[in-house]
């Protein structure tokens, strides 16, 4: 069940100018919705924040919250994993296969740079 979010003030193109910083900045946004709103896991909601999970957790921790703490990125590879192992894809009812003969419209400058 969602119950919130929280945003820490660092630009993407920052995020690795001061990690430490922004792990204890995310540790202590996370905190806030686990007290303020009874979060139960906290999801990381950014790429960038690759790494930082386990800080975040252990910010938790040492105020006696023992919650998962998820990270998109190995998630989503960690999943993709399994969806492949299984041999199991997308529905193709909601996500039909791609039209090659399909106009393809607003990205000229890219497709004549190759």
């Amino acid at each position: 069940q969602y119950v919130g979010c929280h945003s820490i003030a660092v630009p993407v193109l920052k995020i690795h100018d001061d990690v430490a910083k922004v792990q204890a900045d995310l540790g202590e946004a996370a905190l806030r919705l686990v007290e303020d709103k009874q979060a139960a896991a906290i999801l990381l909601g950014c790429t960038g924040f690759l790494g930082c999970a386990e800080a975040i957790r252990k910010r938790l921790a040492a105020a006696g919250y023992f919650i998962p703490v998820i990270d998109p990125v190995p998630t989503a590879v960690s999943i993709a994993a399994a969806l492949v192992r299984n041999g199991l894809a997308h529905s193709q009812v909601s996500y039909p296969p791609f039209d090659a003969a399909k106009q393809i419209v607003g990205f000229e400058t890219f497709f004549s740079q190759r």
